[in-house]
């Protein structure tokens, strides 16, 4: 999410190429999520022959030998990756908020003297309340209902502990997995319920948190 803010303020900002860094920027979201987690997978992450691997190799450093696709380094390189690939949906949706916002404010806090950085944090965040609400409301649902990710990184025939998440949990429990038949409809039903009640409670602590009053500019 600060990255996805930090992309937005940059390209709101007046610089040159905005649509080509945008695009750029977005193409990930566009891409099937299967075909995005095996590029990370087989080109990044390998062992034998990915790019971190050979990048570290020039350097005759240790972290060539790092296996990124196993143990608890696994959920973090799939962390790493499915932020890649999210970046560019929110920042279009702080890029639209952003370019909401009128130029004479910042035109009057430019002839006052106000450098960018306090611009930013006087006037931009906090007219962007509304803007984090809906994100962190996104956010908080696609974790929740995160799948297809944890389900790549995992291994061939079941699914790994270190990337299981409450989604694959539930669907595990429900339909069983390799090697294991044992299905328990009504467990997976109380994940179900559980996952919804905890979006419910990010809703309510986002609205409760990030009040809608109007700001005073």
């Amino acid at each position: 999410m600060l990255v996805s803010l930090l992309f937005a303020a940059i390209l709101t900002n007046g610089l040159a190429g905005k649509t080509f860094y945008k695009t750029v920027i977005y193409i990930p979201n566009i891409i099937n999520a299967v075909a995005m987690s095996t590029m990370w997978i087989t080109a990044i992450f390998n062992k034998r022959f990915g790019f971190l691997h050979n990048f570290f190799a020039l350097f005759n450093s240790d972290l060539a030998k790092t296996d990124y696709m196993s143990g608890s380094i696994k959920f973090w390189s799939l962390l790493v990756a499915f932020c890649f690939g999210s970046v560019g949906y929110y920042m279009l949706i702080f890029m639209g908020g952003i370019e909401r916002l009128s130029p004479d404010m910042y035109e009057a806090a430019t002839i006052d003297g106000a450098s960018k950085v306090k611009q930013f944090t006087r006037i931009t965040l906090p007219l962007l309340r509304g803007v984090f609400k809906t994100c962190l409301t996104f956010w908080s649902i696609g974790v929740v209902g995160f799948f297809v990710w944890s389900q790549m990184w995992s291994a061939p025939l079941a699914s790994e502990l270190s990337t299981t998440t409450p989604f694959v949990y539930m669907y595990n429990i429900t339909f069983g997995t390799q090697g294991n038949t044992f299905r328990n409809a009504a467990m997976g039903a109380a994940v179900g319920v559980l996952m919804a009640v905890t979006v419910l409670i990010v809703f309510f602590l986002i609205n409760f948190l990030i009040k809608d009053d109007d700001v005073e500019v």
